[in-house]
């Protein structure tokens, strides 16, 4: 039990409503990676391409830049990949790529996630 005494996680301090934009978001990537596997389950490739596509690089242009300024680079970093992913999933879903190639590159995309997630945790100014 002492292992979950402290979260050593560096913070993002993010106002109330910042911090709930950037949990909503990344429940809505959860929502696409889901949508992505249940294509992929099914071989429907439009599927893959229409989930994928819900969070690919447009959706972060909705990010205030207030709220951009308060995280730290590598955050920004890991968050503008993830965005290119979904678009890559997303053209290579649509080009007829194999449901093989693209668990692999959502296996990728989810290593991202994985690694932010262990590294930052919110917190509230």
């Amino acid at each position: 039990m002492d292992m979950f005494e402290t979260d050593h996680r560096a913070p993002l301090v993010l106002n109330e409503t910042e911090k709930n934009y950037v949990l909503w978001e990344m429940r809505e990537m959860l929502v696409a990676v889901q949508g992505i596997i249940e294509g992929l389950s099914n071989e429907d490739m439009e599927r893959v391409s229409s989930a994928a596509t819900v969070m690919g690089t447009h959706a972060a242009d909705q990010v205030p830049a207030v709220t951009v300024a308060k995280l730290p680079l590598q955050f920004r970093e890991w968050a503008t990949e993830t965005h290119e992913d979904f678009d890559a999933i997303s053209i290579a879903a649509r080009s007829g790529e194999s449901p093989d190639m693209l668990t692999f590159r959502l296996s990728g995309m989810l290593n991202t996630c994985v690694a932010c997630h262990a590294t930052y945790r919110v917190e509230v100014e």
